[in-house]
């Protein structure tokens, strides 16, 4: 087929977001995603690719995060909502 694969672009969004997350744990605090959520824009044949975490809304207890999945021209192929 010649395109990544749609779960191994979901695992790179994954770890922007835990990434994102992570940053803002105290010491001894964990994670988990509570679900995942991806949406396909446009395949991804080849080139760069990107992945840019933003939090939405970082609750007491659960957080949501969303992740864009960017092509080398900008354009999305990717969004990614998360809970965690």
């Amino acid at each position: 087929m010649g395109t990544i694969h749609g779960g191994v672009l979901c695992d790179i969004a994954d770890a922007a977001i835990g990434t994102a997350h992570a940053t803002g744990l105290e010491e001894g605090e964990s994670f988990t995603s509570l679900d995942l959520q991806i949406n396909f824009f446009r395949p991804v044949w080849n080139g760069r690719i990107r992945a840019v975490a933003k939090p939405v809304n970082l609750g007491r207890q659960i957080n949501r995060y969303v992740c864009d999945i960017l092509k080398d021209d900008d354009k999305w192929s990717r969004k990614l909502p998360v809970r965690s």
